[in-house]
């Protein structure tokens, strides 16, 4: 009991920074944000904002048990924390070390995403996140998580999207022919109302199917 309410604490705590760092935000003052994201992920997880690039996906879930769902509220701070922290060292033009933190945060939101632990607008936090983190600094790993993410959400046009984004930056080339190929598949099940609605009616279906299988066939 003692080491749940630890954790519960940790993450009222965490929240708590959170709330004040989207306040400075909102008032324009993005230093004194920033200091607060640093010193808050400092202090209530025990992580040198600096040395987070050593600090993998796999680590940090390790670490603080992050794939469990007890811990999704933890979880969902912590990425929070990463999330401003990246986006502050982009607007102090840092863009180079705001990477890593977004990559770690996406990963994380998938993971939540896709146990349903996301919170109510889970596509609206991702398209926020990647906002601030091109295609090109994606983890390998994201890509299909995000095409899968986008489909369940309906959106299909941003699961398309994301899908020739991995076949730019990858040379795993039949991992993602087969990938592409069970996406187009599960996109014929749908109505044409629901794959207009995702952005995606079905002739332009057809056409994304043609120019990924010739991608894929060079």
């Amino acid at each position: 009991m003692l080491q749940q309410d630890v954790l519960m604490r940790q993450a009222q705590q965490a929240a708590q920074a959170i709330a004040e760092i989207l306040m400075l935000r909102q008032d324009g003052q993005l230093q004194e944000a920033l200091e607060v994201a640093e010193g808050a992920l400092h202090l209530h997880f025990e992580v040198d904002p600096e040395e987070l690039p050593t600090y993998s996906y796999e680590h940090l879930t390790e670490r603080f048990a992050f794939e469990r769902d007890e811990h999704a509220d933890r979880a969902l701070s912590f990425s929070d924390l990463l999330r401003h922290l990246g986006e502050l060292r982009h607007g102090h033009g840092q863009p180079e070390r705001a990477h890593h933190p977004l990559r770690l945060a996406l990963r994380l939101e998938l993971g939540l995403a896709e146990r349903r632990l996301l919170g109510p607008d889970p596509a609206g936090r991702l398209r926020t996140l990647l906002r601030y983190l091109p295609p090109s600094e994606v983890p390998e790993a994201a890509f299909p998580a995000l095409i899968d993410f986008f489909a369940r959400e309906h959106e299909f046009a941003r699961a398309e999207n994301w899908l020739f984004h991995w076949l730019n930056h990858t040379d795993n080339e039949s991992v993602i022919r087969e990938k592409g190929a069970a996406f187009y598949d599960r996109l014929t099940e749908h109505s044409d109302e629901e794959l207009a609605a995702g952005g995606l009616p079905r002739p332009e279906v057809t056409e994304g199917l043609r120019a990924f299988e010739e991608r894929v066939a060079t």
